[in-house]
């Protein structure tokens, strides 16, 4: 999921997700993963967790 995508999944501006983000990478519970072709695209990818109604 690219960060532009999850902050607006979640309602937050880039900035606060960039932070959230952050913080979960430095726990380990996620990774970023740069383009090759270019820096600013990042993905970010961690484990697959199912919400309180069942969704992945």
């Amino acid at each position: 999921m690219r960060g532009s995508q999850l902050a607006n999944d979640t309602y937050l501006r880039a900035v606060t997700g960039g932070g959230i983000v952050d913080r979960l990478e430095a726990k380990g519970l996620l990774s970023r993963t740069r383009s090759a072709e270019d820096r600013r695209d990042v993905a970010h990818q961690g484990p697959c967790v199912r919400t309180a109604n069942g969704d992945t």
